[in-house]
């Protein structure tokens, strides 16, 4: 029974250097028959294990719970959900259909909160979909308003010409003005604009209108409701000189107020649509390679992104500075103080802005072919449920006879080289930042501050498919290693301290929390992982894999279903 993780990094000692080996059953402790019972796994055991590098000296043994391999997912009792406030939720476990929806993280803050009680009777009654149809396209409106007022404006007062007046504060404006609107180009400049803003506005308006006059039939036909005890007479759109001329708004104002109570922040301008997460130490020489290629790849896609970096020691505060300003704002630096990679990815997806983070490290910079950012932001487009994407390495399972390299599969749809896959390693790493936040990010817990992740990234995906999201993976982005100079994780004043004792801490928390690798939760999971990509995916070399299942648990039974209908597999 082994158990091999493929290294982060290139060159050095590598996690595939732990084999873990189950032992004989131990005496539990106070401390894990506690954790135990909260589980409510009855049917369980506690076992020690010894880890031991591929020489085959003894590193060290660990005290780690393990449920007993006999015990499967029907036997586990229903679990009471420690989220919700008055209603206890109960869950039925269930390994291979996870779901996104069956645990209820709301806190009691968040469930008792009510909106305005006019809109909760008014937008409570509404179809699905309608009000932020609607909040949508009202927020795009007012953007384009405000666009129109300014250029308005602007285009008056230059029309005006300079203020006049011999007071200082008159000859101020009239400074000001010479400086910055006494320009021809400016005119037509503005005219440009108050004509394009003007013809965008008045096509949404119609839009909005026709979204505010179906409000109107659903009311006639009693689907919706009323508001205040009155039917809504029929719904003239929101105008900008509404507010300025201060009269009655009517229902479309009261509806217009009622959809705008929560934004849609996709909608704000300029955007990025993937922010990268660079964890950065001491290495300035390296500094502009890193942010140059990643401007690169921005420019190449087309693709919005921006770069935030935790720079972990403070004391390059100075070179980080420059280049924010050679960048203009595209490097937005976290100055920490040796955090390491959990609590500074953790920081760095708090304020990212992007709606896919990328994490990267400082030893590797990325190459000139940016391809894969386009298709790993289509793959998280066509896969809703993906909530990870590994760009490094990955597994398919725990144990022995799983092949961990290579593409076999694809997206039928785009063509893409992707697949389904248990664990994903740093670094490249992409998550979709709704799904980092949804599941508490990357677990601190694992290590201190200072301290590598080693095992925080499998701990993490391994997370993302318990709470119903999947992971898949994708060809390694082209990356230039920086020659000459190890990995802060390989130094020989460090390795040791990551890959020793770091690795036994960090494996041992993650054992204990999901059990021995051929327990019921991995094999489970393990299990749902081939069973995606047989019906799901194609195979990219069918003839190839028809000679060898990279699956230990076999490909047999999950084929059946998929040659009787539409077989990725020659018969």
């Amino acid at each position: 029974m082994n158990i091999q993780k493929p290294g982060l990094s290139t060159g050095g000692v590598k996690k595939s250097d732990y084999n873990i080996s189950s032992d004989k059953h131990v005496a539990t402790s106070t401390l894990m028959l506690i954790s135990f019972l909260l589980l409510g796994c009855i049917s369980a055991g506690y076992g020690a294990y010894t880890i031991f590098n591929t020489h085959g000296h003894h590193v060290v043994k660990s005290m780690i719970w393990h449920p007993h391999v006999n015990v499967s997912h029907q036997s586990l009792p229903n679990i009471k959900s420690p989220y919700s406030s008055n209603n206890m939720t109960t869950i039925q476990p269930s390994l291979l259909h996870l779901h996104r929806q069956t645990l209820s993280y709301r806190t009691s803050s968040e469930s008792s909160h009510k909106l305005f009680d006019p809109c909760a009777n008014m937008l409570g009654k509404l179809p699905p979909g309608l009000a932020e149809n609607l909040r949508d396209e009202i927020q795009v409106m007012q953007i384009h308003q405000r666009k129109l007022d300014d250029a308005e404006r602007v285009l008056g007062a230059w029309k005006d010409g300079p203020p006049r007046g011999d007071d200082e504060a008159t000859k101020a404006k009239a400074y000001a003005w010479n400086h910055t609107w006494a320009s021809k180009q400016l005119e037509e400049q503005l005219m440009e604009t108050v004509q394009t803003e003007t013809k965008v506005l008045l096509d949404m308006q119609r839009r909005v209108k026709s979204l505010l006059f179906k409000v109107q039939r659903l009311v006639e036909e009693g689907s919706a409701g009323h508001v205040a005890g009155e039917g809504l007479k029929p719904l003239e759109p929101l105008t900008g000189d509404v507010k300025e001329k201060g009269g009655e708004s009517g229902e479309a104002q009261f509806l217009s107020s009622c959809v705008m109570h929560r934004l849609n922040q996709k909608l704000f301008p300029d955007r990025p649509v993937v922010s990268f997460l660079l964890q950065y130490f001491k290495r300035p020489w390296i500094l502009r390679s890193l942010v140059q290629a990643i401007q690169i790849c921005g420019n190449q896609t087309s693709i919005p992104v921006e770069l935030l970096v935790n720079v972990d020691n403070p004391s390059e505060a100075q070179e980080w500075s420059a280049l924010v300003k050679e960048t203009g704002g595209f490097v937005v630096p976290v100055f920490s103080n040796n955090v390491h990679e959990a609590r500074a990815y953790n920081r760095l997806a708090s304020m990212g802005r992007g709606r896919i983070m990328v994490t990267l490290q400082d030893d590797e910079v990325l190459g000139g072919d940016c391809s894969w950012l386009k298709d790993v932001v289509n793959i998280f487009d066509r896969f809703p449920q993906v909530g990870a994407v590994g760009l490094k390495t990955y597994i398919w399972a725990f144990g022995p006879n799983n092949t961990h390299d290579g593409l076999h599969f694809r997206d039928p749809m785009t063509g893409i080289p992707t697949q389904y896959v248990l664990n994903a390693d740093y670094a490249p790493l992409a998550f979709r930042k709704s799904a980092w936040k949804h599941i508490g990010g990357i677990d601190e817990t694992m290590s201190e501050a200072g301290e590598c992740g080693i095992f925080g990234d499998w701990e993490f995906t391994t997370r993302m498919w318990m709470a119903g999201y999947q992971v898949m993976y994708m060809t390694r982005p082209p990356k230039e290693p920086d020659v000459g100079h190890d990995s802060g994780t390989h130094k020989p004043e460090t390795a040791d301290r990551c890959w020793g004792r770091q690795a036994r801490l960090a494996s041992g928390m993650y054992w204990s929390r999901y059990g021995q690798w051929d327990g019921p939760i991995l094999t489970g999971l393990a299990e749902k992982v081939v069973q995606l990509n047989i019906e799901h995916l194609e195979l990219i070399d069918p003839a190839k894999f028809a000679t060898k299942c990279p699956f230990a648990i076999g490909c047999e039974r999950f084929l059946q279903k998929r040659n009787s209908t539409d077989s990725v597999l020659p018969s």
